[in-house]
């Protein structure tokens, strides 16, 4: 079960609330943001819950990052605790100062510690490490397939009780049609699975995977668009192609260069890299098609209230909406109908008809209402029933308005 810190110094427990929600990254001090000082903080008794000779279970300390050039992560935690052959045997000092030149696991060949799933920054809970590859593809898998269950809790500005859900006179649905649309979700799923698995298409590719799918094709794209014929399992049509060279901008003979050389050398080379990023950027607005569910996949999205109720579960309600992410932006949009929410979710940068929204289901269940400093806080367990970036963060935002009190 995982949690989602109040941005405070203690994460949420079943028995108690939070000790602060004042923002208080690193533990206090940005000072203090090293993995020897983190050391200090917490014992490997208590965050080590449960291992096997395959998997660890780690209790993840809030605002700790998975890796990444940072005095400390999660990546350089667990390298401490658990050194690959290559870093056995040294003295504590002289690790914790290899440990600060390393940040991710493909810089030490004999690491096998790979982390099956992410938590936020910001979030404290359960995280899931795989010791070896084989381990890692198997949990992967799982994670994948929604054979995993996730829990989380999470404190929010505000009183939220059950008189408050009466008082909205929130709708009823019945249970079994919040199963079937879970159910249409996965069908939808499976089919964009399988669509996305033909052949060897791996999804939305970087300038540098795509300069590689580009090489492959430029042997054989003259030959291609004589006859208007689409090799077998290749994702773009010639038409398509056509568009994507133009977008590079170069002459024949440019092409012809770019496909000789490295992504390395072409960074070196500002016109080269520039017209790879516009071919990339097109290239990849052909998979979002792809990728984009046929409006058959699933009944219209309106079929589920915002905010609902099932009759047969007691302090508890959903909350249904659409979420998109916005290329190379943290922040998400919702749907128009929804942008009535002060949030920062949306961006008036990038048009609705662009973004490739998908519905999000959250069920929320009322634990505990209680004051924090003065202010009243609601402990709620959420369980995301759809996988989304954001997917609580943005939701919960739309039960705002529902609180008595909240906290400017």
């Amino acid at each position: 079960m995982s949690s989602i810190k109040a941005r405070g110094s203690t994460s949420v427990s079943t028995s108690s609330v939070v000790d602060s929600v004042v923002d208080n990254p690193c533990w206090g001090n940005p000072q203090n943001c090293s993995l020897s000082h983190l050391l200090t903080l917490i014992q490997r008794e208590e965050q080590i819950l449960w291992e096997s000779p395959d998997y660890i279970l780690l209790n993840k300390p809030a605002d700790l990052r998975m890796d990444g050039e940072y005095p400390s992560s999660v990546f350089k935690l667990l390298t401490f605790w658990y050194p690959p052959p290559s870093l056995q045997g040294l003295e504590e000092e002289t690790l914790l100062e290899q440990l600060q030149t390393l940040h991710n696991h493909s810089q030490i060949g004999d690491n096998e510690l790979r982390p099956c799933h992410q938590l936020d920054y910001a979030t404290s809970g359960v995280l899931l490490m795989a010791r070896s590859a084989p381990a890692a593809t198997w949990a992967s898998s799982c994670f994948e397939h929604r054979q995993v269950q996730k829990t989380y809790l999470a404190i929010l500005h505000g009183h939220l009780t059950t008189s408050t859900l009466a008082h909205k006179n929130l709708p009823v649905i019945p249970q079994d049609k919040v199963h079937t649309f879970l159910q249409q979700q996965e069908t939808a799923y499976r089919k964009r699975q399988k669509k996305t698995r033909k052949g060897t298409f791996q999804g939305y590719q970087p300038p540098n995977a795509f300069l590689q799918i580009y090489k492959g094709r430029y042997p054989r794209r003259r030959q291609q668009e004589a006859t208007k014929k689409r090799k077998r399992n290749e994702k773009l049509s010639p038409e398509q192609w056509s568009q994507v060279d133009a977008a590079l901008q170069l002459s024949t003979e440019h092409q012809a260069h770019l496909a000789q050389l490295s992504f390395q050398e072409i960074k070196k080379q500002p016109t080269l890299l520039q017209g790879l990023t516009r071919a990339t950027d097109c290239y990849n607005s052909f998979l979002r098609e792809i990728l984009r569910p046929s409006n058959n996949d699933v009944d219209d999205q309106n079929n589920l209230p915002p905010l609902f109720r099932v009759k047969e579960e007691e302090n508890t309600f959903y909350i249904y909406l659409s979420v998109a992410q916005v290329d190379n932006e943290f922040s998400m949009r919702i749907p128009v109908a929804h942008e009535w929410l002060a949030t920062t979710a949306t961006t008036a940068d990038t048009p609705n008809n662009q973004l490739n929204f998908k519905v999000a289901l959250t069920k929320c269940h009322i634990v505990q209402t209680t004051h924090l400093h003065g202010h009243p806080v609601t402990k709620v367990r959420l369980e995301p029933r759809t996988g989304r970036r954001h997917q609580l963060r943005v939701p919960l935002l739309e039960i705002k308005p529902m609180s008595a009190q909240t906290r400017k």
